[in-house]
């Protein structure tokens, strides 16, 4: 579980979703723990996202949570669904963006096949690969290329795979990674009437985007990073950044015209912030990190796997 607890006026929101089938969303007092309510999420498997709030002019309080092939937004008083937008990838991280009545959402999910399209539907599959004729499928039974992520997609973990399991593994299959700009106010399945625009290719897996003056800024693996006009999804600048081409796992932050984002290998990049981009400097602390810089009072904060560090004057 990588999703974080939020409070908001004192009562505790939490998201778990989780492959056993048993995802729920809860709100609780946050000073008693009293169960204030519950909601069942059981056809949501894998996410990692933490929920964002929103709160619109009129109406309820928005409770916004990305899940698996879905983001879906309850009403924050009563755990009552408003909307969903279905069409994201399996398995989100990021956490979602919200500004001027835009929801932004970086979804990049390991497991897409181009090929998706080839998988049939259960009784199908049973008719070409039920070997044993029990109605399951073994790990012997499975497409061979396809034998690793057999523990992942065996949900009971029995070492075999129902209809359930196999409806999941074909959504997961066919999802593919992007970057959503989703417009806010809707009520019902959004998926068609709200999106603003989509980017059909990663452009970011765990990082959170950035938003700044009207650009948004994501970070992906590689060292990638991207500009997007926040208002039509146009990619302004795409371009690696030439001494940091690890991975990434803390988002971009940004303070005095600059952005400042840390490799998981420990290399500090600072990004002169404007939608045609240029790296000003690149600082390496000799250690790896997964984690988003901190600002306060003129000073950056970078924790590494071994050391606390303060950068300012």
């Amino acid at each position: 579980m990588a999703a974080s607890p939020i409070v908001v006026d004192g009562t505790l929101y939490m998201t778990c979703d989780a492959d056993g089938g048993d995802s729920f969303l809860i709100a609780a007092d946050a000073e008693t723990g009293r169960e204030l309510w519950r909601v069942d999420r059981s056809e949501f498997r894998r996410s990692f996202s933490t929920p964002a709030i929103y709160r619109p002019v009129d109406g309820p309080a928005e409770l916004i949570v990305p899940g698996a092939f879905t983001m879906t937004s309850y009403a924050l008083e009563s755990g009552q669904e408003l909307w969903r937008v279905n069409g994201l990838c399996w398995q989100p991280k990021a956490v979602p963006l919200i500004a001027n009545g835009i929801v932004y959402l970086n979804c990049q999910g390991a497991g897409t096949d181009p090929n998706a399209g080839r998988y049939p539907d259960f009784t199908e599959a049973l008719e070409t690969f039920d070997a044993s004729g029990d109605s399951l499928l073994s790990l012997e039974e499975f497409y061979p290329e396809k034998a690793r992520r057999f523990p992942d997609l065996d949900l009971s973990q029995d070492g075999l795979m129902d209809e359930e399991e196999w409806d999941y593994f074909r959504a997961r299959m066919s999802t593919r990674p992007g970057f959503f700009a989703v417009r806010l106010g809707g009520r019902g399945d959004i998926t068609d009437s709200h999106r603003e625009w989509t980017l059909d290719r990663p452009m970011g897996n765990v990082p959170t985007p950035l938003l700044l003056d009207g650009v948004l800024y994501s970070v992906r693996n590689g060292g990638i990073l991207a500009s997007v006009n926040a208002k039509t999804g146009e990619i302004m600048k795409r371009a690696r950044l030439p001494q940091a081409l690890g991975t990434y796992f803390g988002s971009p932050v940004a303070a005095g015209g600059k952005l400042y984002m840390v490799s998981a290998e420990g290399v500090l990049t600072v990004v002169r912030a404007q939608a045609d981009w240029e790296v000003l400097h690149t600082l390496n602390l000799g250690d790896g990190s997964h984690t988003t810089p901190a600002i306060a009072d003129g000073r950056l904060y970078v924790r590494t796997f071994g050391h606390l560090y303060c950068i300012g004057k």
